[in-house]
């Protein structure tokens, strides 16, 4: 049967079982789903976990179906960790086991000065792993098995990638890849075929030094577009997506001086995509509102701490309005954006994490609707796990061991 396609058409329905007793370390997950009567998937894994839950979807299309698929996990699951360590050229998997603590994997080897970053690839429901080999001049795909642990693909070839970003960029249900390269500055656009592997597209030249890049909607016509940070220049190049790979170039936007990294999101609530930018030179964040065309209009920038580095948005105090977290690498902090809807910002106290921090991720690690945040302390070979008091503050736990160097933190279920 050729389910994929059926999927598109016709309604499904899925099982998702997790079967465990509290005060058991180990629980049993299942997963079926049945198409036409037909069993499509079937599949089930031991899992560290502490779990007892179980439920029924429905939906019309792929996307659906691993939308909501994927909610039915989060509601089910605690969360994992999965982080590129730089200096040590592998990815930690840490599974969560509840209140903001993990049980450690084997790490993944990987490419020489690396990140790492996490999408399905293949369409099995397991989250797998990307990491930017800077010193390769390549990626390394690596397909999750749904326990934590993964199957390395053959690396792909792009240029000297620092940064990626992940998303359906030719609206085939498929993940793509896009890498800022550094050294050649350029774009590589890699197209998934649904398999772990990819399609490469040719590179986008942008004639300047490029650091960080984002992927998102940024003029609501339903093909992602892609932004990327040119640090030399202190501007943003951004690319309109034509909805095959291919783009077309806005003009370039402004921001701070030394920009490091960015982030997207609707800051303002009104249904149109805003960047924030660090500015490590400045000290401080540009809040960049979008106008629904691929324009931006600039607001005020926000001071933060000393050299700020990577940025993550999410909503801290379910109020329904972003709010912004700031790693500052000169003050070992972090820095709390409390947004107020409009696109401004209540500035929260700092809060101390370890030497170094640079990346953070925000989401929900012990299942109680409350965002919580992870830092990485570059210097320390640590992460800070924050579990949030749901008004902007939080509550440390012990820090988490990882290799040296951690340049990248993600939150997902790997395991």
């Amino acid at each position: 049967m050729d389910w994929k396609n059926q999927l598109t058409k016709t309604p499904y329905l899925v099982l998702f079982i997790i079967l465990g007793a509290v005060g058991v370390t180990t629980a049993y997950g299942l997963i079926t789903i049945t198409l036409a009567g037909d069993v499509i998937i079937e599949g089930d894994t031991q899992m560290e976990r502490n779990l007892n839950v179980e439920g029924v979807i429905t939906g019309q299309t792929l996307k659906d179906l691993e939308s909501e698929l994927n909610a039915l996990k989060d509601a089910a699951l605690f969360k994992d960790l999965v982080v590129g360590n730089n200096q040590d050229a592998d990815v930690s998997i840490l599974l969560g086991i509840g209140g903001g603590t993990f049980v450690v994997k084997p790490d993944v080897p990987a490419g020489n000065n690396l990140d790492a970053y996490v999408g399905d690839f293949n369409n099995d429901f397991k989250l797998d792993v990307v990491t930017t080999n800077n010193d390769n001049d390549d990626v390394s795909i690596f397909l999750g098995n749904g326990d934590g642990t993964f199957t390395a693909k053959p690396n792909v070839p792009v240029g000297s990638a620092v940064d990626l970003a992940i998303g359906d960029l030719n609206n085939d249900f498929k993940l793509d890849v896009v890498t800022a390269n550094n050294l050649d500055n350029d774009i590589s656009v890699l197209l998934g075929n649904g398999d772990g592997t990819f399609t490469t597209m040719p590179d986008v030249p942008l004639g300047s030094r490029v650091f960080s890049v984002a992927i998102g909607d940024l003029n609501n016509d339903n093909k992602l577009d892609v932004v990327v940070l040119k640090p030399n220049d202190d501007d943003l190049s951004i690319l309109l997506g034509n909805g095959d790979g291919t783009f077309t170039e806005n003009p370039d936007v402004l921001v701070g001086d030394d920009p490091y990294d960015l982030a997207i999101g609707d800051l303002n609530n009104d249904n149109k995509l805003d960047i924030v930018v660090t500015n490590s030179g400045d000290n401080d964040i540009s809040v960049l509102l979008g106008n629904g065309d691929g324009t931006f209009t600039s607001q005020t920038d926000v001071p933060v701490g000393a050299s700020p580095r990577n940025i993550a948005i999410g909503d801290l105090n379910n109020d329904f309005k972003l709010d912004v977290v700031v790693a500052n690498a000169g003050d070992g902090d972090i820095s709390v954006l409390l947004g107020n809807g409009d696109g401004t910002f209540t500035t929260m106290p700092d809060v101390p994490v370890g030497n170094n921090p640079i990346p953070v991720a925000i989401g929900d690690l012990d299942n109680d609707n409350i965002p919580d945040v992870v830092v990485g302390n570059f210097d320390d070979a640590t992460l800070s796990v924050l579990l949030g008091n749901g008004d902007g503050t939080f509550t440390a736990k012990p820090d988490v061991l990882v290799g040296n160097n951690p340049r990248s933190v993600n939150i997902g279920h790997v395991g």
